[in-house]
């Protein structure tokens, strides 16, 4: 996963995310147990929000995206990413 963050020097930085589907209680729970509140959860896709962070997962390819801002005196801060997710329950089947 790769996470773009803009200041005044764009810096590329690779991190790992995990996160745990539940279908049936409808939520996303991050390694650390915050769970997202869901905006959506279909077939397709999955929309989370976790603060100023907002998740799209597409189910259909495994192409998580996400984008937040944050402003600090006039200072903004955006984070951008995308990556590809793997679907590790699948594999331990």
């Amino acid at each position: 996963m790769k996470k773009l963050v803009i200041t005044d020097k764009p810096m590329e930085i690779e991190e790992h995310l995990s996160f745990w589907i539940d279908e049936k209680a409808r939520t996303l729970i991050l390694p650390d147990g915050r769970q997202l509140r869901i905006t959506r959860l279909d077939t397709y896709w999955i929309s989370a929000k976790d603060d100023d962070v907002q998740y799209e997962f597409n189910r259909s390819d495994g192409t998580l995206t996400f984008a937040a801002s944050t402003t600090k005196g006039n200072v903004t801060t955006a984070v951008i990413g995308s990556g590809h997710c793997e679907n590790v329950s699948a594999a331990k089947s």
